[in-house]
């Protein structure tokens, strides 16, 4: 059934085009209170995060554990602060290797985009998709030869996948620094700043 919007009283108004044709003591309408367009429009299309990212072919990983003294994100006020996020399968396994040495750019890239997906997890997790606000910013390392200098061509796997995924929301600031070796034998670890809606 389709709905038509309008605006009330600083209310956006959601009714089926069935409700017009009633007297107007019979239409029921389904408000939300206006806070800002993009919010109005995730109140009334739950879910439609997930259900991109399912359309989109994605499967999210296992939830991250921590593999340390730490948790997987911390929140201050309608923030999150995420921890670094490895590369991890849809079947819990690790990616591992060196990009440059044992592994080509575009595997890195895969990496990248599977860092991408265990960050997805954590906030899918912790706040929900739909409430994520805005991706600030990703802080990247990438295990590399001393010889590879394309990092940020393999963190872009993780940046266009939030692109793809969150649109707007996922435009973010970035830093990608090569380094010798990381934890577990991961080719890539990112973690991200992402702002989220207020009270979820």
């Amino acid at each position: 059934m389709g709905l038509r919007l309008s605006v009330v009283g600083g209310t956006l108004v959601a009714r089926s085009a069935r409700a017009f044709m009633r007297p107007p003591a019979a239409r029921r309408a389904i408000t939300t209170k206006r806070t800002d367009w993009a919010g109005e429009a995730r109140s009334i299309c739950k879910g439609t995060t997930e259900d991109k990212l399912e359309a989109l072919g994605y499967a999210l990983p296992p939830a991250s554990t921590p593999k340390g003294s730490y948790a997987m994100y911390s929140r201050a006020g309608d923030m999150l602060y995420l921890a670094g996020h490895i590369p991890v399968r849809p079947d819990g396994s690790i990616c591992t290797g060196v990009v440059g040495r044992d592994l080509k750019k575009a595997q890195g890239t895969d990496a990248a985009r599977l860092c991408g997906l265990a960050l997805l997890r954590t906030l899918s997790d912790a706040v929900g998709l739909d409430n994520v606000k805005q991706v600030h910013k990703l802080v990247a390392f990438v295990a590399c030869s001393d010889d590879f200098e394309n990092q940020p061509g393999v963190v872009n796997g993780c940046s266009d996948l939030l692109f793809e995924v969150l649109g707007d929301r996922g435009v973010h600031a970035r830093s990608a620094v090569g380094t010798n070796a990381l934890p577990l034998g991961v080719p890539v670890e990112i973690e991200a700043i992402v702002e989220v809606e207020a009270g979820s």
